[in-house]
């Protein structure tokens, strides 16, 4: 089985073209699909609307053109400042990965009469002082 590729024209950058930016799709139904991109920016469109947008088919200046531009869809020649607030949401949403662990949770006693339904601590009753964190435990 041989691989056919597309010539090397294919892959350039021509000034009424625009090249696309990651993103994601799904079909919602037979008539509407939702497209999604690395930072969260969304669309929910008529069906084949993403089809158009991946074969380059979206008429620049059209108000879908704009939409999926201003939203970071795709970039053109006039795009280096949506570039760069992309980079800025980008950098934002994914600079947890950074500082790594940002929350401990120390969990001294499952002793606790409570049942609060944000808690993932398994409760023991108040008299099993067993399930307590030792001193040196704490201390270390």
């Amino acid at each position: 089985m041989s691989r056919v590729f597309y010539p090397v024209e294919s892959y350039s950058h021509s000034k009424d073209k625009y090249h696309l930016l990651p993103f994601r799709f799904l079909r919602l139904n037979s008539g509407r699909e939702l497209l999604v991109n690395e930072v969260g920016e969304f669309v929910i469109a008529e069906r084949g609307t993403a089809h158009a947008l991946i074969q380059k088919e979206l008429i620049q200046g059209s108000e879908t053109y704009s939409t999926f531009k201003a939203k970071q869809f795709l970039a053109d020649d006039s795009s280096s400042t949506l570039l760069d607030l992309l980079a800025t949401k980008y950098r934002t949403k994914y600079s947890f990965i950074d500082g790594f662990t940002k929350l401990h949770i120390f969990v001294v006693t499952l002793r606790c009469d409570h049942s609060c339904h944000y808690c993932q601590v398994s409760r023991q009753t108040t008299d099993k002082s067993s399930y307590d964190m030792s001193f040196a435990t704490a201390d270390k």
